[in-house]
């Protein structure tokens, strides 16, 4: 199977419309997609074009719906959270910018964070690492998807954990359920003349939702915190902030094959392709 559609069928629900996205100036112009193959035949034409192309984490229920920006214009648009219809995963996105006490010095830093911080907090390694070319995006994916009132308290406790253990993900992601991010299979092409691969660091076995609400709500109960208040306490990015959302970092080239190479940690997870005891 195409790596590309192999990697948006384990993270996308399996029903609903879809939208596949491409850098245009500052912009993030999407297209509504009837289906996963469709995301990822777009992707891949945007790529082969040279063009950055990103996919939505969701499934959305509409084509459009109004929006009203700053101005008080009205617009239409897909990717907007009340949109959603449903998720399959939850994820992070880890940027890398030497210099930024905000971000991470490396992919190598990135990902040996990320194992400190699950560690501390007791939750799962995630089930898939994407090298994004320079930083790294992690998916808890899901064995089914769920609606995105089920999935926002949960993504906002994963949220409010990244900020209780100083744990530098992106915390515009986390929980934002209409997020865009690069596509396996495509290049990164922050630097043109050098572009790099978005590929699959490690994966493991699917997560049952039932178990990911139970190992958040655990890690919050343990400071001081509920899964039902985590909503009220982190700052969720806003429609503009999306439309917004872009790249101003140039970042220093890394090597996403050589990651886990690095980290005897991820290594011991890529080799064992997650089956690994506690």
């Amino acid at each position: 199977m195409n790596p590309t559609v192999a990697f948006l069928r384990r993270i996308l629900p399996t029903a609903g419309l879809y939208a596949a996205a491409r850098k245009v100036g500052n912009g993030f112009p999407a297209v509504v997609c009837d289906s996963i193959d469709e995301v990822a035949m777009r992707v891949l034409d945007y790529d082969q074009q040279g063009i950055t192309a990103y996919h939505a984490c969701a499934a959305f229920l509409e084509r459009e719906v109004e929006s009203v920006n700053a101005k008080g214009e009205k617009y239409m648009q897909a990717r907007v959270q009340r949109n959603v219809r449903s998720l399959r995963s939850f994820f992070m996105d880890l940027d890398v910018a030497a210099g930024d006490p905000n971000k991470f010095s490396s992919q190598s830093e990135a990902c040996d964070e990320l194992w400190r911080f699950c560690k501390e907090t007791g939750l799962p390694m995630p089930n898939i690492l994407v090298g994004s070319g320079y930083g790294v995006h992690c998916y808890y994916t899901l064995v089914t998807e769920v609606q995105r009132e089920t999935w926002k308290p949960v993504a906002d406790g994963l949220k409010l954990l990244c900020s209780k253990y100083k744990f530098r993900a992106d915390p515009a992601c986390t929980g934002d359920a209409a997020r865009i991010l690069r596509s396996v299979g495509t290049f990164n092409r922050k630097d043109p003349q050098n572009p790099r691969p978005v590929e699959i660091i490690m994966e493991g076995p699917d997560l049952e939702f039932a178990d990911f609400q139970a190992a958040v709500t655990t890690a919050l109960k343990a400071c001081g915190e509920k899964l039902t208040e985590a909503v009220h306490k982190v700052t969720v990015a806003t429609d503009a902030i999306n439309q917004e959302f872009a790249v101003t970092h140039d970042f220093p080239p890394c090597s996403a094959r050589k990651v886990a190479d690095r980290c005897p940690q991820l290594a011991k997870m890529r080799d064992t392709r997650g089956n690994i005891s506690e």
